[in-house]
């Protein structure tokens, strides 16, 4: 399929506008109202996939009672302010305040199929 330049600046001309003018972008072109931002929540999900080791979902701060618990997989709750993120998380430390991690999450009763077994 051949495309003329003006075609294409057309096409990507439409579409750039349409980004620009769905309610998912639409936070981006106004003003916060009352200095408030309306941005929506965000939601970080972390899948663990093959390559991934049990051990990289712990916090490396983590004392000896702590990380017996996480590894026998058992569930326990820490302050997060009084621990070190892993350097994959590191990118959210200015969030920290606002962050829960659920670890443990298992798929192992979803029966047959390629994500069987597969966690979170």
């Amino acid at each position: 399929m051949y495309l003329s330049r003006r075609e294409l600046l057309k096409k990507t001309a439409l579409g750039t506008a349409s980004l620009a003018l769905s309610p998912s972008f639409s936070h981006l072109l106004g003003a916060p109202v009352n200095g408030r931002s309306q941005s929506p929540h965000r939601f970080v999900f972390i899948r663990k996939s093959n390559g991934n080791l049990p051990a990289q979902f712990g916090l490396p701060s983590f004392s000896q009672q702590e990380l017996k618990k996480h590894k026998e997989k058992e569930a326990f709750e820490v302050d997060l302010d009084r621990h070190e993120l892993p350097d994959w998380l590191k990118g959210l430390d200015s969030h920290r305040e606002r962050m829960t991690i659920l670890h443990g999450i298992s798929m192992s009763v979803s029966g047959g199929g390629h994500y069987s077994y597969s966690g979170c």
